[in-house]
């Protein structure tokens, strides 16, 4: 659930098949791998939310941080719902931008 569920687990499940997915590709037929997101991305990006996509509260703790979304979990304390969710989705776009490269 949340920030986990719409972002971590689609990131652990690409990095763990990118060896196969290297490997049964060419030059000519590359593998490809396709991530899906929102237009909250956008929004939570370009600050129309009101909320930082990243609290100081997201990197701070042991090391850990909000990774879990105990701090944002997107329940209207500490981070809208909305919010939450674009904020996974936005982090899915740097992880396929990053991929690509």
């Amino acid at each position: 659930d949340g920030f986990g569920g719409m972002h971590l687990a689609h990131m652990a499940l690409t990095l763990g098949l990118l060896p196969s997915l290297q490997a049964a590709g060419t030059i000519e037929n590359p593998s490809r791998v396709v991530m899906t997101s929102s237009e909250a991305s956008i929004t939570v990006a370009l600050g129309f939310l009101g909320d930082e996509p990243f609290p100081p509260s997201f990197l701070q703790g042991n090391g850990e941080g909000d990774l879990r979304g105990e701090h944002t979990r997107g329940d209207g304390n500490g981070m809208t719902s909305h919010a939450a969710y674009g904020r996974a989705k936005l982090c899915n776009n740097l992880f396929a931008f990053e991929l690509n490269r």
